[in-house]
């Protein structure tokens, strides 16, 4: 599990602790991917997707500004993992990320140009929110 606020991280291991799981999960502080070394069978990341604009909620802007903005367009850590995840795939490996409906059309050239295959999941509203990507 990687991010690049210590105070999620402490967050994280908190939880994984307290559902049983925290001697399973390796911690690291760092940008996207960076700080994990090695292979993975599945690469899993809910990132912010949010466009920098004003105009959100108050209830919305409460949140920290890291965990929910993700540049001019909303898509650039989104591109940025699915980067630098096609090399750290092992064979057979697939990546699962979360993205907004809004940043769909800026990820999808990218994920085409990188992966062998992918599929776009809805959630429960209908609205594409889920992209899958594989190499073989």
């Amino acid at each position: 599990a990687t991010d690049v606020s210590a105070a999620a991280l402490a967050v994280a291991r908190a939880n994984a602790e307290r559902l049983g799981v925290g001697e399973r999960v390796a911690f690291a502080e760092g940008s996207l991917l960076e700080p994990a070394p090695g292979l993975f069978d599945l690469v899993c990341a809910n990132l912010p997707y949010l466009p920098e604009s004003d105009g959100y909620p108050a209830e919305v802007l409460a949140q920290p500004h890291v965990a929910l903005f993700a540049g001019q367009r909303g898509s650039e850590l989104v591109v940025a993992l699915l980067e630098q995840a096609v090399s750290k795939l092992a064979p057979g490996g697939a990546v699962l990320a979360e993205v907004d409906p809004v940043v769909v059309a800026d990820v999808l050239p990218v994920a085409d140009r990188l992966y062998a295959g992918r599929v776009l999941h809805r959630d429960l509203g209908g609205h594409q929110r889920v992209l899958e990507l594989w190499n073989s």
